[in-house]
């Protein structure tokens, strides 16, 4: 009976074995994207640096069966470790080149080294032929410190990593369940100097607190609420989706890469943001902005890469906003005012200089949505392809052509204070200019401007709108409307939300 009980443990214990290989998956391999014959060729490789030494650990050969799982090689491993054997110079060249067109080196190399150091140090002949690899494929010593950096976290090899820059991790997603650790209220309060970090609930925090050299990736149930009258600081980081809020606080944002922000500050004393990269393609039917500010003291934003395709990028509410050499992508939602930058603010002002909108959208003022325009609101922009959705009707029910009173590059609601100079040399390539309503004589608005296959309009009819020295080119004259218009103000130009 006793013999039969152990016999029994046994078979309990090999049964428990297959179902957790069934039950544990790694997330789809970003290899995936190949076919089945070039899978096998990445797979093979592995196997052939795993055995280099001889056969493998039982732990080891479960994660490989994982790691095959995630690559949809379900049941290939005696396939895999027969193309292993194979290896020969076609095969090589095959497989760098596998790795080079679809950008798989340092998912290569995660692969591979997560599986030969699961259970102890690479063996001699494993580093040879990694190696050898490396200098093959030409991997720079910041790849494999950043590699390195990838498979201690991963491994929990009591790594503390501190990342020289914030990088792209999607090539290894099918490692972020062991890369990332769950970011608390505690860790962030404590203040976040590298790794790796997951924010899948709703963090609330009411101190100063700064992140450096960190990867943040937020989930849908994930989110920062800062509530204090102190200082966060968030430098050299990757943030995936972050969502986020601001308030009585004082923000700075410097060298990061913001993929897919949704932020509020409300109410804060200063937001700088600098040096930085702001990336995103939104779902259309959300019709939302990447970051919004309500009620800021200061805002300043410089040497900004911005794309936010489906989204506006910025809304300002009485905030006055400063925007130095910032590069404006493809921002921008068909059904949203402002593009780019929407500004709302009746005691505060915009100044932008220095800066480029390149197709971007809205339905009115595709590159900027003003209230009002003021005294060198823009300065040494330059504005290429940017348009307006919105249709304007005649008296007959006819519609003006859209490209020259939507503003494609500027809109304006009106102009009411006696200012001069708002749009100094700046540039306007199939990007047009609404000044909207204005209520000042004999002003010169526009100066020092060049217009290419773009113009202006505006409504009342006063002289030295634009300067002598300002340039006018290939204007179709049969497809724009009178530069003097009789649109009216209408409400919706000030539904920024």
């Amino acid at each position: 009976m006793t013999q039969d009980l152990k016999l029994a443990s046994i078979v309990l214990l090999q049964e428990l074995d297959h179902i957790q290989l069934e039950r544990a998956q790694l997330q789809s391999h970003n290899a995936n994207a190949l076919n089945k014959q070039e899978r096998l060729i990445y797979a093979g490789m592995i196997a052939n640096v795993l055995i280099a030494d001889g056969e493998l650990s039982e732990q080891k050969s479960r994660l490989f069966q994982l790691l095959l799982n995630a690559l949809n090689l379900n049941g290939q491993i005696d396939r895999v470790f027969d193309t292993a054997k194979h290896i020969n110079k076609q095969y090589l060249f095959d497989f760098f080149e596998i790795l080079e067109q679809h950008q798989l080196k340092r998912s290569f190399f995660v692969d591979v080294i997560v599986l030969c150091r699961l259970d102890g140090n690479l063996t001699l002949s494993q580093q040879k032929i990694l190696a050898e690899l490396i200098e093959a494929l030409t991997i720079s010593s910041g790849d494999i410190e950043l590699i390195q950096t990838i498979v201690a976290c991963i491994l929990d090899l009591n790594a503390n990593p501190i990342l020289s820059k914030a990088t792209d991790l999607e090539d290894i997603r099918c490692w972020h369940e062991f890369l990332y650790r769950p970011l608390t209220n505690e860790i962030v309060a404590q203040g976040i100097s590298g790794g790796f970090w997951i924010v899948d609930n709703a963090i609330c925090i009411n101190t100063g607190w700064q992140m450096e050299n960190a990867y943040c990736r937020f989930t849908k149930t994930g989110s920062i609420v800062s509530e204090n009258g102190q200082e966060v600081k968030i430098q050299h980081c990757k943030l995936f989706s972050p969502v986020m809020s601001f308030s009585n606080t004082r923000v700075m944002i410097q060298h990061c890469h913001v993929a897919m922000p949704l932020i509020d500050f409300s109410n804060c004393t200063r937001v700088a943001i600098s040096d930085s990269k702001i990336q995103g393609v939104y779902a259309s039917a959300d019709k939302t902005t990447a970051m919004k500010l309500y009620s800021v003291s200061s805002a300043s934003f410089k040497s900004l890469h911005v794309t936010t395709t489906n989204a506006r990028a910025f809304y300002l509410y009485n905030s006055p906003g400063n925007f130095d050499s910032c590069d404006f992508v493809e921002c921008g939602h068909p059904d949203l005012v402002g593009g780019a930058i929407a500004f709302n603010g009746r005691y505060s002002e915009l100044n932008v200089k220095e800066s480029t909108f390149n197709r971007c959208i809205a339905r009115i003022g595709g590159g900027i949505k003003i209230n009002a325009l003021h005294t060198n609101t823009v300065s040494n922009c330059q504005f290429y392809d940017c348009v307006s959705s919105a249709k304007f009707l005649q008296d007959d029910n006819q519609c003006w052509d859209n490209t020259l009173l939507g503003g494609g590059g500027i809109f304006s609601d009106e102009i009411t204070s006696n200012i001069s100079d708002a749009i100094l040399d700046s540039r306007f390539e199939r990007s047009t200019i609404n000044l909207g309503i204005i209520h000042i004589a004999n002003n010169k608005l526009i100066v020092r401007c060049t217009f290419n296959n773009a113009n202006f309009t505006y409504k009342w009819p006063h002289s030295f709108i634009v300067s002598k020295d300002s340039i006018f080119s290939n204007i179709d004259e049969a497809k724009n409307i009178p530069l003097f218009n009789q649109l009216e103000h209408q409400a919706w130009w000030s539904q920024y939300e």
